[in-house]
């Protein structure tokens, strides 16, 4: 959807120089980019200070070698503290607050063996302790959630295989062994030990030791052996996620309250429900913490920024002075947050948010502190980012040559909020630009004639893939709007008439008589997509990436995949599996206006939920190419097929790469004389295939093994586009660097700059 627009658009084509005898390849910008870190979990210091488990890779503008960081009461990290351990996911302190326990993924720290688990000093010193496990035991795999018992020692769960099956294991911290208290179906969220010693253990399992026992159970004390007196969460309305507990918290008295759903319930003794408050459809509350004067706060999964101007009852954080009555607090009025995952403490006045949070409102990503009494910031804190799974969706054009690019990211490690948008000049360096304020988490976008920019986005989704039930299987999917000029939203019926439905939106691109919308199982045209100035064309069930459209109006769209677990038996949900009688399909086709037909191209698959590669159409001739995998194991990996429209719908193969693979976008000259692909290279001495950008002519199809001669940092591109003598590789690589270019006249790049 994007090649409609790239003739105008990345002209960086800076002076050109006298050509060198190589090619090179540099960075666009060379920036970091972040999004906001995962918090898996916190431990609160008697001073007020505190130690997280976390993803993160930055603080502010600092980098961190360490996944376990300490701060102290004036929220600052205490740097030096500690040794850098790698994939740390719990921490707790010992009954005497005198250890601190963390457990992860790792398997040693600093070269010393710490199979999963290891114990500091509050300094930070490792301690020689280590897990011992007996005869017969393995280590465990990686440990996800850890509570101390009153004796001292530990329950630990950890996830022993690749499948959803977690172990509740009882650790001797005198001797390091462990053993296999109970068997889990699936995560668990979160464990609590009552003054009396009985435990408490939420998450998302169904059957504990192969009885059902849905998302929460009692341990007894001492014995901890489960209480099968102690009720089950019930199913609700059909709703997979309605008895999955993801936070257990404690008010003075004692009395337990869990989170389940869009709901916080106070138990009773035997586990039922005595009241419930909270109520926001789909709104999965993810924390709760009671103050002083036992007031709850509560934190939820509130999935998308709202805006500057948001209600205090949408700020995703509200505090109930009576909850017996699901009465908010009206003096209470946080800025608006958005995010799933964030960890929630209260330390004296303070209310502190960390991980897995933004706020546009304040600017703060990944850490928050607000008056525990009024809910407005009370302090400043550092960013928390991370480079892990930040990704790059596309571009397109805007305004003397300058580019908007896409992605999953909020901000650049210069300390820049991005909010998921790059604003990139002609030059290709980053300028500062309007707020983009999108509805949702937008995945698919398109520009108008008159400089508006449509999107499509995931406006409230169900909470994990195993939550998917027949209450909106999808989550909700809007047609949005932006003005690129100065960031303002349009109103929602300025392109459609759709406001939110549960119909799986994944490519969109402007057309002459309004977008072209790609749907679960059809592509939508015309002015109105729910109203009467509309039609529908009919699709395989799956996901759309890219769609291009020609001068002469035709468009083109590549079919993957539905989602995963996009194929559930339960009643309502939204995609279901082809049956097996159902004649194989294709991976690529060609919309027509008018009456609206989609025509196949591309061979036929007897593997229908594969996924095309690239592919790109010749302006002047109409003529597609594509990159499409093997069926086989008999046949090439990829190959490259050329469609004449004009021709035979499954082209003729211009090349069979057995030495490359091209998963990635692909994108032509203007005289079709070379394809560009991202993909991957020929296996290296490690046995690894490189990620890397190819070319492959289009007289012979033969892989040009003299482009590129040299470069910097290979990029497996998902997006490619060809502007000139440049070709544009989009995409973010693992150390949160973004996109890459490349001449194909001679002329040598350094570090971005023409020498």
């Amino acid at each position: 959807m994007f090649r409609l627009f790239v003739g105008c658009w990345l002209c960086f084509l800076l002076a050109s120089t006298p050509a060198q005898e190589v090619f090179a390849q540099a960075r666009l910008v060379d920036e970091v980019l972040l999004k906001p870190s995962t918090v898996h979990d916190v431990a609160v210091l008697p001073d007020g200070g505190f130690v997280i488990a976390s993803d993160t890779t930055h603080v502010g503008s600092n980098a961190v070698d360490s996944r376990m960081l300490r701060f102290n009461a004036q929220l600052e990290r205490v740097q030096g503290w500690g040794p850098a351990i790698e994939s740390a996911l719990a921490v707790a302190f010992d009954a005497d607050g005198q250890w601190l326990y963390v457990g992860g993924g790792f398997t040693s720290i600093e070269g010393l063996d710490r199979p999963r688990l290891a114990r500091l000093s509050l300094g930070g010193q490792l301690d020689v302790w280590a897990l011992s496990p007996g005869n017969g035991q393995s280590s465990p795999g990686a440990i996800e959630n850890l509570a101390v018992l009153p004796n001292g020692d530990l329950l630990a769960v950890h996830r022993p295989g690749t499948n959803s099956t977690r172990e509740l294991l009882l650790i001797d911290t005198t001797s390091g062994a462990y053993q296999v208290l109970h068997r889990l179906s699936d995560a668990v969220f979160d464990i609590q030990i009552l003054d009396d010693g009985r435990v408490l253990v939420g998450g998302a399992f169904e059957f504990v030791n192969g009885s059902l026992r849905r998302g929460l159970i009692r341990l007894n004390a001492g014995t901890l052996t489960v209480d099968t007196a102690f009720a089950a969460r019930p199913i609700v309305g059909g709703r997979w996620s309605s008895y999955h507990v993801r936070a257990i918290a404690l008010d003075s008295t004692g009395a337990v309250f869990v989170s389940a759903s869009d709901q916080v319930h106070r138990l009773r003794e035997d586990g039922t429900t005595e009241y419930s408050f909270f109520s926001w459809a789909n709104i999965n509350v993810e924390q709760i913490a009671f103050d002083a004067q036992d007031r709850p706060y509560v934190l939820t999964g509130w999935p998308s920024s709202l805006g500057p101007n948001v209600a205090p009852s949408l700020s995703g954080l509200v505090r109930f002075d009576d909850p017996a009555s699901n009465s908010v607090a009206p003096g209470f009025a946080s800025p608006q947050i958005a995010g799933r995952g964030a960890r929630m403490i209260l330390s004296g006045e303070r209310l502190i948010l960390l991980g897995s949070m933004r706020s546009s409102q304040t600017g703060a990503i990944g850490a928050l502190a607000l008056s525990a009494e009024s809910g407005a910031p009370a302090a400043s804190l550092a960013a928390l980012g991370t480079t892990e799974n930040v990704a790059l969706y596309g571009a397109i054009p805007i305004g003397s040559g300058g580019t908007l690019v896409f992605g999953e990211f909020t901000h650049a490690v210069s300390g820049s909020r991005l909010w998921g948008t790059l604003r990139l000049n002609a030059q290709g360096q980053r300028i500062d630009g309007p707020f983009m304020d999108f509805f949702g988490t937008p995945d698919a976008f398109s520009l108008t004639p008159d400089g508006n920019l449509l999107y499509t986005s995931l406006s409230r989704p169900m909470p994990r893939p195993q939550d998917w039930g027949e209450q909106f299987p999808e989550g909700e999917w809007i047609v949005g709007g932006v003005r690129v000029n100065d960031g303002a939203r349009l109103p929602w019926d300025t392109y459609s008439n759709i406001n939110l439905d549960t119909q799986f939106k994944s490519g969109i691109v402007s057309h002459d008589d309004g977008p072209l919308l790609a749907r679960r199982n059809s592509l939508r045209s015309g002015t109105g997509f729910a109203g009467q100035n509309s039609t529908s064309t009919g699709l395989p069930f799956g996901t759309t990436r890219r769609i291009a459209v020609d001068a002469s109006g035709f468009a083109v769209l590549d079919r993957g995949p539905p989602p995963p677990n996009a194929f559930s038996s339960v009643g309502g949900v939204g995609f279901w599996p082809p049956p097996s009688s159902s004649p194989p399909v294709r991976m690529l086709y060609r919309w027509l206006p008018g009456p609206g037909s989609a025509i196949g191209l591309g061979p036929d698959r007897s593997a229908p939920l594969a996924e095309v590669g690239g592919f790109d159409v010749h302006r002047a001739s109409g003529v597609i190419y594509a990159s499409f995998p093997g069926q086989t194991t008999a046949q090439p990996p990829w190959s490259i097929r050329r469609i004449d429209p004009a021709g035979a719908p499954e082209g003729e193969v211009l090349s069979t790469l057995a030495d490359h693979w091209a998963p990635g976008g692909l994108a032509l000259d203007e005289q079709a004389q070379y394809a560009y692909l991202g993909g991957f290279g020929p296996l290296d001495s490690s046995g690894n295939r490189p990620a890397r950008v190819f070319r492959v002519a289009t007289t012979d199809g033969e892989v040009d093994p003299e482009w590129p001669r040299r470069g910097g940092d290979a990029v497996q591109a998902k997006w490619i586009y060809m502007v000139g003598d440049q070709v544009f590789a989009l995409s973010a690589t693992a150390s949160g660097t973004y996109a890459a270019f490349y001449r194909t006249d001679g002329v040598l790049f350094e570090d971005g700059f023409e020498q």
